[in-house]
């Protein structure tokens, strides 16, 4: 066999190789099994959809037995080429809540959040300093979403070695982020696992910056679910350092909307409804 023949052969056996390679695991699980922190985190980040929006429900267990069925229609979508991200919030029960919308709008150090109260038929806006996942705090559901999608964006990731566990291939992982301004700078730590293959968190531990843990997710695996390039779980169950418990359930997924007028317009968020983006 000639130079030039080997040559070629090598070339296809790598070609084949690769394919192989891509075809078990995905150009996002090779990446993710034997990638740098740096690759990971583009893996984690690459796994979010640029605008998407579900029907959640959250059923919330207090520490005295009592129990609260909350539905809401979300909407999310990420904006600039160092990706900020809005977020839109119509609650639809319990009857104390339906009608209550909010909007928030990241910008690159602050964000603003805008909500709409039907009993008084007005507009408030609250401005506050740090990312969106700050201002949806309030928002069970919403905010371990964001969380599990989006918190590895800023931080600086520790991985383990992949392993198998459950049928999966996974990786331990280690997070830091910077939070706060000035005086009040700390450090907000995440300890999770995530899958391999997918590119997306199933579990995660939370501290602030005075190392007192917040909350802890985790994700049902077999509640994972495909849409096109991404994974949405469609099942979280979350437990609160204050005792609170949640199960949130994606009933409905929608990926890349149509946008309708005014959906993250501080002017008219208010005004649309989930049929507009599918979500009915």
């Amino acid at each position: 066999m000639s130079c030039a023949a080997r040559v070629w052969v090598a070339l296809m056996l790598g070609c084949l190789l690769g394919c192989l390679l891509g075809s078990l695991l995905g150009c996002s699980g090779a990446v993710a099994q034997s990638g740098s922190a740096e690759a990971v985190a583009e893996c984690l980040r690459d796994n979010v959809p640029p605008a998407w929006g579900a029907q959640i429900e959250v059923r919330l267990r207090q520490p005295d037995g009592s129990q609260e069925v909350r539905r809401l229609a979300y909407a999310t979508r990420e904006r600039g080429r160092e990706p900020l991200s809005d977020h839109w919030v119509r609650m639809r029960a319990p009857d104390a809540l339906a009608g209550v919308v909010h909007l928030f709008r990241q910008t690159e150090s602050s964000w603003s959040r805008w909500s709409y109260l039907p009993a008084l038929d007005r507009v408030s806006q609250v401005k506050g300093q740090g990312s969106s996942s700050a201002a949806l705090e309030e928002i069970v559901g919403v905010r371990d979403l964001d969380a599990l999608m989006r918190w590895s964006e800023g931080a600086t990731l520790q991985l383990a070695a992949p392993r198998e566990e459950g049928g999966r291939q996974v990786r331990s992982i280690n997070a830091t982020r910077r939070v706060g301004t000035g005086a009040s700078a700390g450090f907000e730590r995440m300890r999770g696992l995530m899958d391999v293959e997918r590119c997306v968190l199933l579990q995660g531990e939370w501290r602030d910056a005075e190392n007192r843990k917040t909350r802890s997710l985790s994700v049902v695996p077999a509640s994972l679910r495909r849409y096109g390039d991404h994974w949405v779980p469609q099942r979280i169950d979350v437990q609160q350092s204050d005792g609170v418990t949640a199960q949130v359930h994606l009933t409905h997924v929608v990926i890349a909307p149509k946008v309708p007028r005014g959906l993250f317009d501080p002017d008219g968020f208010h005004q649309v409804m989930p049929a507009a983006l599918g979500l009915e």
